[in-house]
């Protein structure tokens, strides 16, 4: 995707990151989700938060969370709330 494509869809690079964050949430995309599931006993929990990610998913660099937070120093950024 270019970066036309995106500006196209997203005003700033703001919302582009908020959009993108929001995304993890909804989806269950994060560490939390996996600690919250109901139904799992806590262990279960615990190591999946170990399993290896699907091959097509690529490399891991860090989390994009807190990127984003070192991205927008601003603590008034939407990035923050």
């Amino acid at each position: 995707m270019s970066k036309r494509t995106l500006y196209a869809h997203f005003r700033t690079k703001n919302d582009l990151v908020v959009a993108y964050l929001k995304g993890l949430v909804l989806t269950g995309g994060t560490l939390e989700s996996v600690l919250a599931r109901e139904g799992i006993p806590a262990r279960e929990r615990i190591l999946k938060l170990f399993d290896r990610l699907p091959a097509d998913v690529g490399p891991v660099r860090g989390c994009p969370f807190i990127d984003a937070a070192a991205e927008f120093p601003d603590p008034e950024s939407a990035v923050h709330s």
